[in-house]
């Protein structure tokens, strides 16, 4: 009985009105697109790997505006098509991320707990390549799908 007591006591103080405690955000409030801000290469480097770093911010709803804040800890997957395998980082405390990838062609996947997932397709990483990719992560539980092979 205590630990429930506890719980129902928790979701009664949350100090944020439209995030629920942490279990997400208020449907009463319309999804906002995810979107992808920079994609591009910006260098050579003198490796047989590739490098790509970002930025990641969410846009959400707060007391009936708009905002846009630095996504700690966001989830970002690369998964490689030709050999089928997924590695992955996460955004540190300023949103950035930063991972070395074998050359290939990658789906990038991006998500975050109350945020839709960005899903990039077919992005190109060509031996010793440097790219820069930051993204925007709309408030809301869908995917957001876009091609990355034409953005350079």
């Amino acid at each position: 009985m205590f630990p429930f007591l506890f719980f129902i006591i928790g979701l009664t103080n949350c100090a944020k009105p439209i995030f629920i405690c942490g279990f997400g955000f208020d449907s009463n409030y319309p999804s906002i697109n995810s979107e992808v801000l920079t994609l591009k290469t910006i260098g050579i480097n003198d490796t047989t790997t590739a490098l790509i770093s970002g930025h990641i911010s969410g846009k959400f709803y707060s007391d009936k505006s708009i905002a846009t804040d630095t996504l700690i800890f966001a989830a970002i997957g690369f998964i490689s098509q030709l050999r089928k395998d997924t590695v992955g980082v996460s955004s540190g405390m300023t949103g950035e991320f930063r991972i070395d990838l074998n050359a290939g062609i990658y789906d990038i996947f991006i998500s975050y707990t109350g945020f839709n997932t960005l899903e990039i397709s077919q992005v190109h990483f060509n031996p010793g390549e440097i790219k820069e990719l930051d993204v925007l992560l709309g408030q809301g539980y869908a995917t957001t799908k876009v091609r990355g092979d034409n953005r350079d």
